[in-house]
């Protein structure tokens, strides 16, 4: 299992401005902060995948994220890992971030889907095959 507390400790008591397939915008501390989601499959029968669902219609009156609940599995006959991410409110769950990364064969070759943010100077994989 990968270890989501940094991702976690970065979110928690952020905003969300904007999701999209391919970042995500947040406000903490009045300044906003972009994750790009990064997706490598690397070679020969690998893949890695991330989508996102906003599950809400008023992102203006966007609350505060308030947890993160993860949800980790693995696929051994397969080939893959697989995360979902939900951004949960005070009341109500804000958006989810799936992610998977595994091979057709079974192999591991190194496939990755992560959340990465220059301003933090951080990358967080959040699943590797």
């Amino acid at each position: 299992m990968i270890d989501h507390s940094e991702l976690q400790d970065i979110l928690v008591g952020a905003r969300l401005v904007e999701l999209s397939q391919d970042y995500m915008l947040v406000q903490k501390d009045g300044v906003e902060i972009r994750f790009d989601f990064v997706t490598d499959g690397v070679e020969c029968c690998g893949f890695a995948n991330i989508e996102t669902t906003l599950l809400t219609d008023d992102i203006k009156e966007m609350p505060a994220i308030v947890k993160l609940n993860f949800e980790d599995s693995k696929d051994e006959r397969f080939g893959g890992r697989f995360c979902t991410v939900n951004l949960i409110g005070a009341s109500k769950q804000l958006g989810r971030i799936s992610a998977e990364a595994g091979s057709a064969s079974g192999w591991e070759y190194g496939a990755f889907a992560s959340v990465k943010c220059a301003v933090k100077n951080f990358e967080h994989i959040l699943a590797e095959w």
